[in-house]
């Protein structure tokens, strides 16, 4: 495959260029600015997937009424150190956020906490919310179930998908020795977004993360996007 070559761009001026776009949507400043820094903190993490190559899919879910601009976390269901927490749609960088706010409020009142969250629209690198867990000083477990997505990720052996790539993150904080530990990875073989990362640069996908529609290993990840589809493979190698 041809392999395209990648623009760099200053990160300030990216920043500057997403919220400019979450305003232009309707968005509030704050809105714009925090979906414009996690975007791009997750590209300056090394996380393509889940950067600003993001935003064209939150246009069109914007333009198509799937987000609801300048929403905010509603606590639905209340039992102190078990809450469950509404997105009313809202932009999943604000409310994942708040979320996190909520639930390390709680745990710093009764010790521990579980929160539910519904109804979020995407809320990006996982990771960030457990590094917002970890600089409050608490071990916490982020169990994520991809809504509003056909399966794309075929079962161990499997020749077709059947399920999607539900992410996993957990997060012990630092102490005086070591920074903090952080595990955030799908439980597929890649997350979906590293393949649409390969697609638009023209590279082949990791050996091993993809079959094609008749359940053979390809590296090509236009499989994922191209009828017939393939799918990605489960859980692989380390994490």
């Amino acid at each position: 495959m041809e392999n395209k070559q990648m623009p760099i761009i200053d990160h300030d001026r990216l920043r500057e260029a997403i919220a400019a776009i979450c305003a232009a949507g309707g968005s509030d400043d704050r809105e714009a600015r925090i979906v414009a820094d996690n975007l791009v903190d997750a590209n300056m993490a090394g996380h393509d997937s889940h950067g600003v190559g993001m935003i064209p899919s939150y246009v069109t879910n914007l333009l198509n009424g799937g987000i609801t601009l300048n929403a905010h976390a509603d606590v639905v269901v209340d039992n102190g150190a078990d809450v469950v927490i509404d997105g009313r749609s809202g932009y999943g960088q604000v409310i994942g956020q708040e979320a996190m706010a909520i639930g390390i409020a709680r745990a710093k009142q009764f010790g521990a906490a579980v929160v539910g969250l519904r109804n979020a629209h995407h809320i990006g690198r996982i990771g960030q919310w457990g590094e917002q867990c970890a600089a409050a000083g608490l071990v916490s477990m982020h169990h994520v179930n991809v809504m509003g997505h056909k399966a794309i990720v075929a079962p161990y052996r499997g020749t077709d998908a059947r399920y999607v790539t539900n992410p996993y993150t957990a997060v012990m904080p630092a102490t005086e020795n070591n920074p903090a530990t952080l595990l955030d990875f799908a439980t597929s073989f890649v997350a979906a977004g590293k393949i649409r990362v390969a697609r638009n640069k023209g590279v082949e996908a990791p050996d091993g993360a993809l079959i094609d529609h008749t359940g053979k290993p390809t590296r090509d990840p236009n499989v994922l996007y191209e009828e017939p589809k393939g799918a990605l493979t489960s859980f692989g190698e380390h994490k």
